[in-house]
């Protein structure tokens, strides 16, 4: 102390008391971790260790440096230590441990303690129990302890556990107060950090800096890198690496799909170090990461490796497919939507949590009136007639929306169009609908399709909203669901949100299905699915949004749907035209089922059909039955005579028998590749 300082009689203050103050001042939350360190300090606690976990970031050191001034304003001598700082051997642990042992009233915090996990056991089994029985510890860290701290009968009586969460959305406001951020940005920072404190930091510093800085993690890069940096700073291992960047793109993540992710035989090792991780939570369907962390790992990997970021997306979206297909999991299509979120296309068009809480199921009677008046308040009286109308005569697939005390929150309606009877047609979504199928995609065999007259969330209707997203997922994997499903179509409110939906989920706008209602417009978007299987759309689908910037009316499937008397057509005409040496590219079977189920290896359609062609007629010649029906065709399209009276000469035949023979074998022909075009749907779907 200088003479100054002693003529004054005061202590002169450092810059450690300065920054304890600063500090202290902006603390906020962690009450309740708080009064379990009093009890700590009490004469004599229920327990001895106090454990406080909580991922990187969020604020575990500046819990112990709370508790560490709480100790001292109680004259408690406190000591806290890095695991960091300790050496790597018991030993040599043991001789540093000694300085600060926690007895007599002395308080031990030990943070950082994932960097001794690996001694964890000779900790408590060798070193603690040496120690006298009045010891007080607080052990800090970003692991998961030992399950002998809580199954043994002695370490669990005297041990307990505070698991770190992050802040309120009060707790935000109080902290943003204390670092000078105006209070009216608060919910939008809670929003954007989720309450994690080192995000919550980090913005509360650009904030200070630039107040009408947006808030989106890829417009704060600093925000990214400081959350980025504490996961991979101890991750040296590329396929660890590679297992959180993986993660991060998902909301529920299994062993199988980290597998077909990553492209690896086997993920065990992986998923169970993820397991390991604190930051991870283990939920009933797979791993999650923490949604702010894995907002900035996938920020993070978009950046680093663009390539690499989509070739997982894609793979993410087959296995995701794979389940919609084999399980008929709603829950794959929320999965498969949240892998996508990021993307512009997709978070321009829905919002994607995590969980939205909310379980769809059947209606009942009793549900009919909520959801009528939910109806009418969106879409007005008529429309709630119309609810009524199709309730009483298809009940069965009304499907409700509920929170978690079972009040409805939406809806979604389907109807069954396939042979709408006269009543029906007095909709006019069903109207519309029946006209386009007639004209554009006519039904086939036991072919069905379906009207979504309906869909709505209660609170923001067919608006972006974590509800409006649940119900969409529906809609999506019926299609895996039915596979007798060939067309789908949905009512929609006219809006630019829905048009451009519907073009990049490749469920366009049908034509001529506009009407209007109470003076609000609506259209029809719909999609074929023989056309284009479900496991083949949801690729495309991937592939669309991926490539924002290109022209999506541009990508369009090519295929075409036939009716038994167009397709009859088309077949004579490719057979006139192959006889006579002419491209089959422009015969509209190039884009039907029945070509698309046999194209690949870089063969093109017109071949196909040329191939297709040959088959058939050769498997007639070969059947005893349609024989002399296989060798007119030949003899006419396949091997042709430069006239038809010569090819009725080479079959023995009189003209006229020639001819009337001629249009049975083409009726034949058509029978069976109509019948084969009806399998290919089938074989399409389930190809896929």
């Amino acid at each position: 102390m200088d003479q100054t300082s002693k003529d004054s009689g005061r202590t002169q203050a450092t810059l450690s008391d300065q920054l304890a103050r600063a500090r202290s001042a902006s603390f906020v939350g962690r009450e309740s971790e708080l009064a379990a360190f009093k009890e700590l300090l009490g004469p004599d606690p229920d327990f001895r260790f106090l454990f406080v976990i909580g991922e990187r970031g969020v604020g575990k050191t500046t819990l112990l440096q709370a508790m560490q001034r709480v100790a001292e304003g109680r004259e408690v001598q406190c000591h806290c230590l890095d695991a960091r700082d300790l050496p790597g051997t018991p030993e040599a642990m043991e001789e540093v441990l000694d300085q600060y042992r926690p007895v007599n009233g002395r308080v031990l915090l030990l943070d950082t303690f994932e960097w001794m996990a690996a001694h964890e056991r000779w900790f408590r089994e060798s070193y603690l129990p040496c120690l006298p029985s009045d010891l007080r510890v607080v052990i800090a860290g970003c692991w998961r302890p030992e399950p002998a701290w809580f199954t043994d009968a002695g370490w669990s009586a005297m041990t307990r556990t505070a698991w770190l969460g992050d802040f309120s959305r009060a707790e935000t406001a109080e902290y943003l107060s204390c670092h000078n951020v105006q209070p009216a940005v608060a919910d939008e920072v809670h929003r954007f950090t989720g309450g994690h404190p080192l995000a919550l930091a980090l913005a509360a510093s650009l904030l200070r800096q630039d107040p009408e800085r947006a808030l989106e993690f890829e417009s704060m890069p600093e925000v990214v890198r400081g959350l980025v940096g504490l996961y991979l700073e101890r991750v040296a291992v590329e396929w660890k690496r590679h297992a959180l960047f993986a993660i991060s793109l998902t909301s529920n993540l299994s062993e199988s799909m980290l597998s077909a992710m990553l492209d690896v035989s086997d993920a065990r090792e992986l998923f169970d170090w993820l397991q390991q991780q604190v930051f991870v939570h283990r939920g009933p369907r797979g791993l999650r990461l923490h949604e702010r962390i894995g907002e900035a790992l996938r920020v993070e990997l978009k950046w680093r490796n663009p390539d690499l970021h989509q070739t997982w997306v894609r793979r993410a979206g087959d296995y995701l497919a794979r389940k919609m297909a084999n399980e008929n999991s709603e829950a794959a299509v929320q999965d498969y939507l949240f892998t996508i979120r990021d993307l512009p296309a997709i978070r321009q068009i829905f919002v994607v949590p995590q969980d939205t809480g909310l379980t769809l199921d059947v209606a009942t009677e009793a549900d009919s009136g909520a959801l009528a008046e939910m109806i009418e308040q969106h879409e007005g009286a008529e429309a709630r007639a119309w609810f009524h109308f199709w309730f009483e005569r298809q009940p069965g697939e009304l499907l409700v929306l509920r929170g978690e005390d079972r009040n409805p929150e939406g809806l979604v309606f389907y109807l069954d169009v396939t042979t709408p009877d006269r009543n029906d047609l007095t909709d006019p979504a069903v109207r519309a609908l029946s006209g386009y199928l007639a004209r554009y995609a006519p039904l086939r065999g036991d072919e069905k399709a379906s009207l979504c007259r309906f869909v709505m969330a209660k609170k923001t209707y067919q608006s972006p909203s974590p509800a409006m997203t649940q119900l969409l997922s529906y809609n999506a994997l019926r299609a895996f669901r039915k596979p007798d499903l060939a067309f789908q179509a949905s009512v929609r409110r006219e809006d630019g949100n829905a048009r451009v939906q519907a073009r990049y989920a490749n469920v366009p706008p049908l034509e001529g299905c506009e009407f209007s209602c109470e003076g609000l417009d609506y259209f029809l978007m719909g999609h074929d699915w023989r056309v284009e299987p479900p496991a083949q759309w949801l690729r495309n689908v991937t592939e669309r949004v991926l490539a924002w910037n290109t022209r999506v009316e541009d990508e369009a499937v090519s295929g075409v749907v036939l009716d038994y008397a167009r397709f009859g057509e088309a077949i004579e005409e490719a057979l006139k035209d192959y006889a006579n040496g002419r491209t089959l590219g422009d015969n509209p079977v190039t884009g039907s089922c029945l070509v698309r189920s046999f194209c690949g290896t870089g063969r093109e359609p017109a071949q196909v059909l040329m191939e297709v062609l040959v088959q058939a007629v050769g498997e007639m010649r070969q059947n005893p039955a349609t024989r002399t029906a296989g060798r007119v065709l030949e003899r006419t399209y396949i091997h042709p005579a430069p006239k038809q009276r010569l090819a009725a000469e080479a079959l023995n035949l009189s003209y006229g028998t020639y001819r009337r023979r001629l249009r049975g074998a083409c009726r034949l022909l058509v029978d069976r590749l109509w019948r084969r075009e009806i399998e290919s749907a089938r074989v399409l779907r389930e190809r896929e």
